[in-house]
C-alpha cells in the first residue's frame, strides 16, 4: 500500500499499515503498559514503600500494619548521596567568547527552572533507570525554548538502531483528572523527509486500551530531529537494557527489611514474659475442678496468692544482638554493591580506617563521574534541540557542545586557597586556578574575572620592533682624575 505525504499529514491511517501513526500509537502504548509495572515498583522502593509479605486473611490487616515498621528507605538514601554531588554548573557551545560558558544557554537554563528540575530528572534516572525531556518552541513568557522534564511512566520510545541514544518515535500519554480524558502526543520522523511530525490524539478514560481519535492535522517541526530526549542510566551494550541504581539489588533491600521484621517480631512477642505455675492443684479438697479464670490477672497491681510448694516459672528474653549484627552486615552489603559510603547509611560507621574511607570515597566519586558522562550526552541533546528551535545553527552544533559540572569533591576553603597560591607561584593560568583549584562556577568566573589584575608577560627581545632604534645606554659617570704623587 502506497501512502503519499499529503495523506500522511491529513488523515489517520489504518493501524495495519506498518510504521504508520496509528501503528506506532498502538505499539508504543503496549510498550508503555508493559514497562510501567516495573517502573512503579522501583518508584515504590525509592520512597520506602517496598513490597510486604502476605499472610492468611485472619490477621492480614494487623500484620501488614506491623510490617510497615520494619521498612527503612536505604534505596532513597543511596540516590540522595549521588544527587548531593551531581549538579550542572554551566553550558559551553560553539558561540564566540564562551570560555566561561555560553551566557545565552545558561539564561535559557535558568528560564526553564532547570536548576531545580534537573535534580528531579536525575532522581528519576537513578531511581527508575530513565527519564525524558521534551523540548518545545520558544515560549514568549520565558523568552526561551520550553524544556519540560517527563516521568518515564508516561512515555514510551523507539530508538534509532544506528544511534542507540537517538529517539526516532516517542509517545506521551497522560490523563486529565478533571475531564477524565486521556491525551496522547506522538512524535515521529517524517518518513518522506523534512521536519518531524507531532500528532495529537484523545480518548475517554473509560475506553481503556485503544479507542484513540486524532485531533486535527499534525504539526510539522522546522527540523528532522524528534524533540524528545532520553536519559538512560547504566545503558547496556544492547542499547535496550538500562537499570536504576538499586534495581539489581532489591533482594538485598528485601533481606534487610526481613531481618528487621524478625527482630521486631521477636522483641514484641517477648515484651511480656510468659509465666507458668508448676505444682498448682487442679482440684480442691472436695474433688471439684478449680476454675482459675481471672485469678492470675496480668496486671501490675495484681497480687497472686498460691498454695505452698507451687513454683512460678518465667521465660527469659532472647538476645537479639545477633539479629542486630546480621542486619548491619546486610546494610554493609548494600553499601558495597551500590558503592554508597557506609556513613550515609549507618551513622556510627564513620570510625573506619583512613585507607578504607579513601577507598570507599574513591569508588563513590568514580561512580558519580560515570553517571555524569552519560547525563552529559542527553543534556547536550537538549541544548542542541533548543538552538534548533531558535534557528541558531552555530550554537546547535554538537561538536562544540559541552556540559560543565560542579566539582565532585572540593577540599576545604583553606586547602583550596593554599593550592591556589602555589599554582600562582608555578605560573598556572588564572582561569585554570579559578575553575579547577578554587572550584568556581562559570558564572562566578564571569563575575570576578574582569576584576582580576592583568598579567603582562615579561618583555622579550624577540618581541621588539626591529625597525626601532636601539635604546642607548645611560651615560656612565666619568672616572675621577687620578692623582699622581711626587
Amino acid at each position: 500500500m502506497t501512502i503519499d505525504a499529503a495523506t500522511l499529514l491529513r488523515i489517520p491511517l489504518d493501524p495495519s499499515v506498518l510504521e504508520s501513526p496509528d501503528w506506532w500509537l498502538l505499539q508504543l502504548e503496549r510498550s508503555l503498559l508493559q514497562k510501567r509495572t516495573q517502573l512503579q515498583r522501583l518508584a515504590d522502593y525509592a520512597v520506602g514503600m517496598s513490597p510486604l509479605m502476605d499472610i492468611a486473611p485472619a490477621a492480614r490487616d494487623a500484620y501488614i500494619d506491623f510490617q510497615r515498621r520494619a521498612r527503612t528507605n536505604f534505596a532513597g538514601l543511596s540516590v540522595d548521596v549521588m544527587l548531593d554531588r551531581i549538579h550542572v554548573a554551566g553550558i559551553r557551545t560553539g558561540a564566540q567568547g564562551d570560555d566561561y560558558g555560553d551566557q545565552l544557554a545558561w539564561e535559557w537554563w535558568q528560564a526553564n527552572q532547570l536548576d531545580a528540575d534537573s535534580i528531579a530528572l536525575h532522581r528519576s534516572v537513578f531511581e527508575m533507570g530513565e527519564a525524558f525531556a521534551i523540548v518545545g518552541d520558544v515560549d514568549p513568557e520565558i523568552g526561551a525554548p520550553l524544556v519540560t522534564i517527563e516521568d518515564p511512566r508516561y512515555i514510551a520510545i523507539a530508538r534509532d538502531p544506528r544511534r542507540r541514544r537517538q529517539v526516532r518515535v516517542a509517545l506521551k500519554i497522560f490523563r486529565d483528572e478533571w475531564t477524565n480524558r486521556d491525551h496522547g502526543y506522538l512524535y515521529m520522523r517524517n518518513p518522506y523527509g523534512g521536519g518531524s511530525l507531532v500528532f495529537r490524539a484523545e480518548r475517554s478514560a473509560s475506553t481503556g486500551s485503544g479507542g484513540w481519535q486524532w485531533l486535527g492535522e499534525p504539526q510539522t517541526l522546522p527540523f528532522a530531529r524528534v524533540p524528545v530526549v532520553w536519559f538512560p542510566n547504566l545503558l547496556d551494550i544492547d542499547g535496550r537494557t538500562f537499570w536504576g541504581e538499586f534495581e539489581q539489588h532489591t533482594d538485598v533491600l528485601d533481606r534487610i527489611n526481613s531481618t528487621t521484621l524478625q527482630r521486631l517480631v521477636t522483641a514484641s512477642m517477648q515484651a511480656f514474659r510468659q509465666r507458668m505455675l508448676k505444682g498448682l492443684p487442679i482440684k480442691d479438697e472436695n474433688g471439684q475442678e478449680i476454675d482459675y479464670t481471672g485469678v492470675f490477672a496480668a496486671d501490675p497491681a495484681a497480687l497472686w496468692q498460691v498454695p505452698e510448694g507451687v513454683e512460678v516459672w518465667e521465660s527469659q528474653m532472647t538476645d537479639i544482638t545477633p539479629m542486630l549484627m546480621a542486619n548491619r552486615d546486610d546494610v554493609k552489603d548494600f553499601a558495597a554493591v551500590t558503592r554508597t559510603p557506609l556513613p550515609a547509611l549507618i551513622q556510627d560507621a564513620a570510625n573506619q580506617s583512613s585507607a578504607n574511607s579513601d577507598l570507599v570515597k574513591s569508588g563513590h566519586l568514580s561512580k558519580c563521574a560515570d553517571r555524569i558522562a552519560a547525563l552529559s550526552e542527553s543534556w547536550e541533546e537538549v541544548q542542541h534541540l533548543q538552538f534548533l528551535w531558535a534557528g541558531d545553527e552555530q550554537r546547535a552544533s554538537r561538536r562544540d557542545m559541552e556540559i560543565l559540572w560542579e566539582p565532585l569533591d572540593l577540599p576545604s576553603m583553606a586547602e583550596r586557597f593554599d593550592a591556589a597560591s602555589k599554582a600562582e607561584v608555578a605560573g598556572v593560568p588564572l582561569e585554570y586556578t579559578y575553575s579547577n583549584v578554587l572550584g568556581m562556577s562559570p558564572q562566578e568566573m564571569r563575575r570576578y574575572m574582569p576584576s582580576m589584575p592583568v598579567e603582562h608577560p615579561p618583555a622579550d627581545a624577540t618581541d621588539a620592533d626591529p625597525s626601532a632604534d636601539p635604546e642607548e645606554p645611560a651615560d656612565l659617570p666619568e672616572d675621577p682624575p687620578t692623582e699622581v704623587s711626587s
